[in-house]
């Protein structure tokens, strides 16, 4: 009877009447869906007579860093100066937005002098990149609006895209950091693709004015089987070394297994997710899909995430407010804040920049889901999770309940039910008693503290007042754990080697050499790339490189000093970098030291430019040469190495 009564509280708690307009959906109409969630979670409570276990298991092992968090935005000269500051600072200041996604709409009919006037019009004019990064935001992505096909002339489309950027840049000051080619292009192939994005790279590189932009691709539409496909016509081709990371959209399908097992340490950008249905206030229904296609992309390798629209102005007519954030009702006078902005906020409170993700699994595979809890083919999984440890050694947890969904045209229904949640940190397990607060975000209450719980070894429990119902989203921090250093791994290390090797890779090697003299058959180079992703403000970070041998013969009373440089991009694989192919070195070193002999230990502060490449890109690619032409090979131990506690790290010193 308890459980039945839990049930009616939780129908009557879904179902109670919502503040603003009624409205019909493109699927069911808002009510009926409040009204068949209210029913299965009845129907649950009356079929189960006990509450079911979920076990929440975080592997042992860093996987991506948590980057960026934006939105796109339209209509901003439409709001009233105020009302523009005042939903900027809702939105973009308070949910710590740091990508600013900008449509170049209508690339593929209009001149790049055209669409370089309305971007001015639109963004600059108004004051939105001004106030956008006021509040925080680093990062513009452009996004070319041109259709699904292609065009008739790709290589022209792509130089007018680039011509767009180098305009923008030369009469107004104005830089782009990254670009897609074509937003949702399902009617390209992948060598149309390939075509497309070399041309591009090449236009981008041919000034100094846009050399620096970084391209993702292909912005498809869905985590699917053709994004598959076309991604591995791309990877075979050399222009995917110079991509900086692969862009989707997450709707029916988020990040899934396609996808990850191809990432090869890319960044994985997100650029769109909504709802594009009627939304009114207080519908968790939508509020729980939005975070849980955040959950199953950040537990699948996401490392940047955006939102569709962030706010704009929404009288009567605007029928898909479920694509926007945070809408102003003018004949309201009246902001509508909806409930899927709160589920986001508490995410961004839980997972800061620099959170590096474990994989969370539901081995129990409660209610017949997949493990790793997957949104894949419209099919909604009973849970999503994702465990991250943050830049100040805290660990953040959240947890979300989508059962008690109704059958929608693109979502299968699951009757509700309520959890006891066993959460398993393996990299915990001797840690002793660990502290994390806990808080309940719903309907009813979008910030409920659920006080403090103590995770012993690894493990805690949360039932009774703490238990995960319908639609709920549970989150967790803990107080910092652990040492304040950390080390991260390179994503990629290689040696490149000149004259009859040039276009030889050694990706998968396990020494790192470095040799320079008068004959380029012998010169070699080192390259190790990093994930700096939201270490802006990392305390301090050094590289430790240990010497695995050095060479002897003729020149072996020579010391060899070896010079650490950053490179002037990061768009390059492990399996495919070469001599030919290797990106040149960047300004002066960064640091320096002399070995004289196998076994030493270097650490080279990096700290300045880890901090930079982190409000970058997020990457940071070293170059390991010896400048003094000493004609003799040093070795050092790669990430490869069978002697693993000798390969390089990067130590990084948290806030």
């Amino acid at each position: 009877m308890r459980s039945v009564m839990r049930a009616l509280r939780g129908a009557s708690r879904s179902a109670r009447p919502q503040i603003g307009v009624a409205s019909s959906s493109r699927r069911f109409p808002f009510a009926s869906r409040l009204a068949l969630a209210g029913l299965a979670t009845l129907a649950a409570a009356l079929t189960a007579a006990a509450q079911v276990e979920l076990a929440i298991e975080a592997a042992a092992g860093e996987r991506q860093a948590f980057q960026g968090l934006g939105i796109s935005n339209r209509g901003y000269s439409s709001l009233t100066v105020a009302k523009r500051q005042e939903l900027a600072d809702l939105v973009v200041r308070d949910l710590k937005m740091n990508i600013n996604r900008i449509w170049i709409n209508d690339a593929g009919t209009k001149s790049a002098q055209q669409l370089a006037g309305e971007f001015v019009s639109q963004f600059i004019t108004t004051g939105q990149v001004a106030d956008f990064a006021a509040r925080g935001v680093i990062w513009t992505l452009g996004c070319p609006a041109a259709g699904k096909s292609p065009p008739a002339d790709i290589n022209a489309f792509a130089d007018k895209i680039a011509d767009f950027y180098y305009l923008v840049k030369r009469d107004h000051g104005f830089s782009f950091q990254f670009t897609s080619l074509a937003n949702e292009p399902q009617n390209w192939s992948g060598a149309q693709l390939v075509q497309g994005l070399t041309r591009l790279r090449q236009a981008l590189d041919a000034r100094p004015e846009t050399a620096a932009m970084e391209i993702i691709a292909p912005d498809w539409a869905s985590v699917d089987d053709p994004l598959r496909a076309r991604l591995d016509v791309v990877r075979a081709d050399p222009i995917w070394q110079r991509l900086h990371g692969i862009s989707t959209h997450s709707y029916g399908h988020t990040a899934n297994g396609r996808v990850t097992p191809i990432v090869d340490g890319k960044t994985w950008w997100q650029t769109e997710s909504s709802d594009p249905q009627q939304e009114a206030l207080g519908d968790d229904i939508i509020a729980t899909r939005t975070a849980g296609r955040f959950l199953s992309d950040m537990n699948n390798l996401v490392t940047h995430w955006i939102y569709f629209i962030g706010f704009m102005n929404s009288p009567n007519s605007d029928g898909e407010r479920g694509t926007k954030l945070v809408v102003y009702r003018p004949e309201l006078n009246q902001n509508w804040v909806f409930l899927k902005y709160h589920y986001l906020k508490r995410l961004t409170e839980t997972f800061e920049y620099g959170a590096v993700f474990r994989r969370a699994t539901n081995p129990t595979r409660v209610r017949n889901q997949a493990p790793h809890m997957e949104w894949r083919d419209r099919y909604l999984p009973a849970t999503n999770a994702a465990v991250a440890r943050n830049q100040d050694g805290s660990w953040g947890v959240a947890v979300l309940n989508l059962t008690g969904m109704p059958e929608e045209t693109h979502y299968t229904a699951r009757l509700a039910q309520d959890y006891n949640l066993k959460l398993t940190i393996h990299e915990l397990a001797g840690a002793g008693n660990v502290t994390f607060n806990v808080w309940r975000t719903n309907a009813a209450n979008v910030k409920e503290s659920l006080g403090t719980v103590t995770m012993s070894n690894g493990v805690l429990n949360l039932s009774g007042t703490r238990v995960l119902r319908p639609r709920d989203l549970i989150t967790l921090r803990s107080a910092p754990v652990g040492p304040a250093h950390h080390g991260k791994a390179p994503l990629a290390d290689s040696t490149v080697r000149d004259g009859s090797f040039a276009n030889t890779p050694h990706g998968g090697d396990g020494l790192l050499q470095i040799k320079s003299g008068t004959t380029p058959e012998y010169t070699r180079q080192a390259y190790l790339k990093f994930d700096t992703g939201g270490l802006q403000n990392a305390a301090g970070a050094g590289l430790n490189l240990v010497v695995s041998s050095v060479e002897t013969g003729v020149n072996s009373s020579y010391p060899v000093t070896i010079s650490v440089h950053a490179a002037q991009h990061d768009n390059w694989t492990e399996d495919g970098i070469t001599w030919s192919s290797r990106p040149a070195p960047a300004g002066p070193a960064l640091g320096s030291f002399t070995v004289t002999g196998a076994g030493q230990q270097f650490t080279v502060d990096l700290t300045n430019a880890v901090r930079q490449s982190a409000a970058q890109d997020g990457r940071l690619t070293l170059v390991l040469r010896d400048l003094g032409n000493r004609n003799r090979v040093i070795s050092f131990h790669s990430k490869e190495s069978t002697n693993a506690g000798a390969s390089p790290i990067l130590v990084v010193t948290r806030p």
